[in-house]
């Protein structure tokens, strides 16, 4: 979901969601009596409210400043979660966020885990529950455009990853996996090399023919490259991700209660795609390379035996 966040004053919004810590909170101008009477006598125990008012609604959010930094921001996270939640719920199309007071990292924080939220993986599904949301406006001293399209840019990349993860074996073989890194390695402004099974045995990379010997669909070898001309680096900062797309255990058979999930097994792949996406598209000034071996493991046709001579892995001198 690519959503509308704009910079506004949220006097323009009905629906409003003000974040910021007690002293903050008990000084905001949005409030009635009442509901200031209210939030000072319970503030101290708790972290979120919510005033329903039939028509409109206002979300309060205390950031409690006696923990550690990374505490605070993971609790933001969180409480941008629960947001998502209470809009879906209301069925709320449009809101402004009050951060006036609030550092640059807290906005940041919040809005992330309001956004990883927002994801759904609903290709299979018949009836897809979809937020109705269509404008979050955030009122921010500091939190520049810039700012917001870099987290943005991050969470689609966050986006990629889950999607590949999440689709079943049967859609997402070593060959699709490569055609979704080069398909969204060259939006990105990534060169993108996939190489097939002649190149790998010319390579002499015999752990990834070893376990692509039990299946049916051919192995592959993905490069990325993403060097800027402002890269700082003068050599590369290399990832690898192990590309499994289905990991049976080949003969070394696995139960199935872990069967399941072996669908996860390229996870590191995919989170090595989605790092190339996201600096790829934050313009970030590194040299940064990738390196994807992808197959299955299966215990089919000539699956390899545990101890038997003649493979070797090999690892790329960059």
């Amino acid at each position: 979901m690519d959503l509308n966040i704009i910079k506004d004053t949220i006097d323009n919004y009905e629906n409003k969601v003000l974040l910021g810590n007690e002293v903050q909170l008990l000084n905001c101008p949005y409030l009635t009596d009442e509901q200031l009477i209210y939030l000072q006598e319970n503030i101290s125990e708790k972290d979120f409210f919510h005033f329903d008012l039939l028509k409109k609604h206002i979300f309060i959010f205390k950031i409690s400043e006696n923990k550690p930094k990374w505490r605070i921001l993971d609790n933001l996270r969180k409480a941008g979660c629960t947001l998502k939640s209470k809009l879906v719920s209301h069925k709320i199309e449009t809101i402004g966020l009050n951060a006036l007071q609030t550092e640059n990292d807290e906005v940041v924080s919040f809005l992330e885990g309001f956004l990883l939220s927002l994801y759904d993986f609903n290709k299979y599904k018949k009836e897809k529950k979809e937020i109705r949301l269509s404008k979050f406006a955030i009122d921010a001293n500091n939190l520049s455009d810039e700012m917001i399209q870099e987290l943005k840019n991050i969470v689609y990349a966050v986006g990629i990853v889950k999607d590949m993860v999440n689709e079943p074996a049967n859609a997402l073989n070593a060959l699709q996996l490569a055609t979704v890194a080069q398909k969204e390695g060259l939006a990105a402004g990534i060169n993108v090399s996939v190489k097939g099974k002649d190149w790998i045995v010319n390579q002499g990379m015999g752990g990834l023919l070893a376990v692509n010997k039990g299946s049916v669909d051919q192995p592959t070898f993905t490069t990325m490259e993403y060097k800027p001309e402002d890269a700082k680096n003068t050599k590369p900062i290399v990832f690898v991700g192990k590309g499994i797309v289905y990991d049976t255990g080949g003969l070394s058979l696995k139960t199935s209660q872990y069967m399941e999930t072996m669908k996860a097994d390229m996870g590191g792949a995919a989170a090595v795609i989605g790092v190339m996406i996201a600096a790829a598209r934050n313009k970030i000034p590194l040299w940064i390379k990738a390196y994807i071996p992808a197959t299955d493991n299966r215990p089919g046709l000539n699956a390899y035996a545990t101890w038997r001579c003649g493979y070797y892995a090999q690892w790329i001198d960059c």
